[in-house]
């Protein structure tokens, strides 16, 4: 249910599916939300497009027909038919090439945490996984292709041979595995950023403070405040 406004949030979804989908070998698709489409000329062309380029295969325009059939139905909102006619036909005569097309691996990668929700008590949406988010935005403009690595990927090592410039660490859990991987990859030249309260304790939530000293850091504590409201979609 992104609107045309926020049609960059579909970059970040779309590498979040990605980033899944190169795990096997399994392609991957979306919705986009007819009801939420047409508010601006160019974004469903922006929302198909951002899905397409960071490797999406399918789309289904959720969902058309007359709303008495559903309230998601978008088919009295005409003012959509336009740009969604627009995008499909951009896309129609480029699909020979774009559909066998398959995405590299990113170049930068950020961590997507999983522990750390286990421990937060703030009901709030925390603030590590906005990061996580905003560091991608500001990766994708600044020209950066981006994957999302789990904890898995890292403390298994499988991260290594992935050829990844950087990698951005978010929430305060990681598997002390995770760290001790991280420490060699750092050594052996790659570029390591830390956010705020981030990685300073295991997977049950016991400090650690082996990444405080791979990065010649005081201690620090952890960080679980929920995102700033504005941050938060509206309406």
């Amino acid at each position: 249910w992104v609107p045309d406004q926020d049609a960059q949030e579909w970059s970040y979804r779309a590498d979040l599916l990605r980033s899944a989908a190169m795990e096997g070998t399994s392609s991957f698709g979306s919705y986009v939300i007819g009801q939420t489409t047409g508010m601006r000329p160019w974004g469903a062309a922006q929302k198909i497009f951002a899905l397409v380029g960071h490797g999406g295969k399918g789309i289904d325009m959720y969902t058309w027909g007359p709303d008495v059939i559903s309230a998601d139905a978008w088919g009295a909102i005409t003012n959509t038919y336009a740009p969604v006619a627009r995008a499909m036909g951009r896309l129609g005569r480029s699909e020979r090439v774009l559909f066998p097309g398959r995405p590299s691996r990113g170049s930068v990668a950020v961590l997507l945490p999983a522990a750390s929700r286990i421990w937060g008590a703030n009901s709030d949406t925390p603030l590590y996984l906005d990061e996580a988010r905003f560091q991608h935005y500001a990766l994708i403009h600044a020209g950066y292709s981006v994957d999302f690595l789990d904890e898995q990927a890292i403390a298994s090592n499988d991260f290594a041979a992935r050829g990844y410039q950087a990698i951005y660490v978010n929430g305060p859990n990681l598997p002390p595995a995770a760290v001790a991987n991280l420490a060699a990859w750092v050594n052996s030249g790659g570029v390591l950023a830390i956010t705020p309260g981030a990685a300073v304790a295991d997977q049950y939530d016991e400090p650690n403070g082996d990444m405080d000293l791979l990065a010649g850091l005081g201690a620090r504590v952890a960080v679980r405040v929920g995102s700033p409201q504005p941050l938060h979609p509206v309406g």
